[in-house]
């Protein structure tokens, strides 16, 4: 965004990209839709994997990714949220590694600015991806053990299900 500086337009990049935003929603409440909660396994590989994604894009091999693998990502999250399905340990956290891998890799900054404004940036992207979905697991988390709210929640998996399908179709039309 013109005007902000390299920080700020890191730090907000997931905030702005509808795509993210829904994946980083559907595995923030995924992760949190059974307390007690543990993020620190979760949440380290999580931050592990998108500083790898967001370091390959420094190398410029490696730039973005192909839309629909991150709406499918979100999908398949969203589906789980839905379902309150009882998972594995390992399940959320080769979720964690997908999402933050591919999200890292597509939140590549331009080829024309320099390091330290590149590295600024992705620093900054870095840590709203890990303060989103921290945030998102732990305030669902938080929420009374009620019937209802549960079932709100599977709500909003299944309308992440949704808005995933036809941004999907979307992707795909062209």
């Amino acid at each position: 965004i013109k005007g902000f500086g390299e920080f700020a337009n890191g730090f907000f990049h997931p905030f702005l990209t509808p795509t993210h935003l829904l994946v980083l929603l559907s595995v923030g409440l995924l992760l949190g839709q059974r307390p007690p909660i543990r993020l620190q396994n979760p949440v380290g590989t999580f931050a592990a994997f998108a500083a790898a994604g967001l370091a390959l894009t420094l190398t410029h091999v490696a730039i973005g990714v192909y839309q629909p693998v991150l709406i499918v990502l979100g999908l398949c999250a969203g589906g789980l949220v839905a379902l309150a399905a009882s998972l594995p340990p390992w399940v959320s956290l080769a979720a964690c590694a997908a999402v933050g891998f591919t999200l890292g890799l597509d939140s590549g900054v331009d080829t024309n600015i320099d390091g330290k404004a590149a590295a600024t940036t992705l620093i900054a992207t870095w840590v709203s991806l890990i303060v989103l979905v921290t945030d998102i697991a732990f305030y669902t988390s938080l929420v009374p053990q009620c019937q209802w709210i549960r079932t709100g929640i599977r709500v909003v998996g299944s309308w992440i299900v949704s808005i995933g399908l036809l941004m999907l179709a979307f992707s795909l039309r062209h």
